[in-house]
Parts: C-alpha cells; structure tokens; sequence
C-alpha cells in the first residue's frame, strides 16, 4: 500500500552506521563488557547478561555504543533490535549493527520501532547475503536502505508507543514467571502432603 510518507536513505538520517568488533581480530589486554545477540530482550539491552572480552585499547573507540543508538543483528540471526536507552562502556560484537541516527532528522525511539515493524524485517532479509550458510547483511547496504520517515510528532507518538508496548511485554512475562513459580510451590506443597498421607 503506498502512502504520502516520504522516504530517506538510511545512511542520510545516521551519523555513522558500524559493524560490531570481530574479537579475534582484536584481541587486547583491556577487559571490556561486550554486547551479543544473545544480550538483547525485549528491545533493550540486558547488562546483566554481558560478558567480557580482553580488547585491544586502539578499537574500543570505534565500536562503543552510546544512548540513542539503535543496534539491528546483522549477522546470524537477522533484524532483532533494540534501543539503547543507558550509557554503557562496552563495545559491539561483530554480529551486530549500530545505527546512530542524526537527532535532527530522525527519532531514535523511531528508527527502533521501525525495526520492529514485519516491513522492516522483509526489507532486511531482502538484503542478506549468504555465505557458508550464514546470512549477514553489509553496512554500505544497511545504509542504502529507504526507510519511511513521517514528521517529528508522528515519530514521537509511534516511537512512545513502541516503548510502551516493550514495557507491557516486559511486566507480562513478569507476571508469568511469579505465577509459574506460585504454581510450582501449590504444586510441590499438594504433591509433598499426598505422599506424607501413603
């Protein structure tokens, strides 16, 4: 369905847009936290799960992420996003993405939200490249990718409601974990006093 909306080169609403570290390539003697795939849920980077890498002190520079930055997997498993909301002083992995978007042109609560989006992710897979069976996406391409980009109050109000439902997911799988473990002690304590009755 087409719209009204104009459409931006993606490199042209970023400051930059890098691949994450190749840590065998870079190997150091500093001791840095380094975000993976695996550390992204529900949009957001999970610091807890983080774990560390000795890296020489020359690349962390050009792969440390900042608030604001988007982060899109490129390589592996492709299109999960997340935002980053919080400072942190770790760097990017190589299968991952930083887009820094250019705050005066595009939001970053936005430029995430559209990465959620089943488009987005069509337009992703459009752009993978297969090599030994594993499909990666390169950054000049990420950079040449048309994105749709409304004005700033409809950026905000659609960037707003992308948080917003990453919280509610958040609070229910909260929920469904303190029930699961509600269920788990009714049932433990039914079962214990069945076979105390044998």
């Amino acid at each position: 369905m087409k719209t009204n909306t104009p459409h931006h080169r993606l490199g042209d609403l970023c400051t930059r847009i890098f691949q994450g570290l190749s840590l065998s390539r870079h190997e150091g003697g500093i001791e840095v936290p380094v975000v993976l795939i695996r550390d992204i849920q529900i949009g957001r980077i999970n610091a807890a799960l983080l774990s560390t890498a000795t890296v020489d002190a020359s690349a962390i520079g050009s792969y440390r992420i900042e608030p604001g930055d988007v982060l899109v997997s490129a390589k592996g498993t492709i299109g999960k996003a997340a935002l980053v909301a919080d400072p942190l002083d770790g760097v990017l992995s190589s299968n991952l993405m930083a887009l820094r978007p250019r705050t005066d042109l595009i939001d970053p609560a936005y430029l995430y939200a559209y990465f959620a989006t089943d488009h987005a992710a069509r337009q992703l897979e459009a752009l993978t490249r297969s090599s030994v069976s594993v499909k990666s996406i390169r950054a000049a391409d990420l950079a040449a990718l048309e994105i749709p980009l409304p004005d700033r109050t409809t950026q905000q109000h659609l960037g707003r409601l992308a948080l917003a439902f990453d919280e509610y997911q958040a609070r229910t799988e909260q929920c469904l974990v303190a029930a699961r473990t509600v269920l788990n002690g009714v049932m433990a304590s039914r079962m214990d006093g069945k076979e105390g009755r044998k």
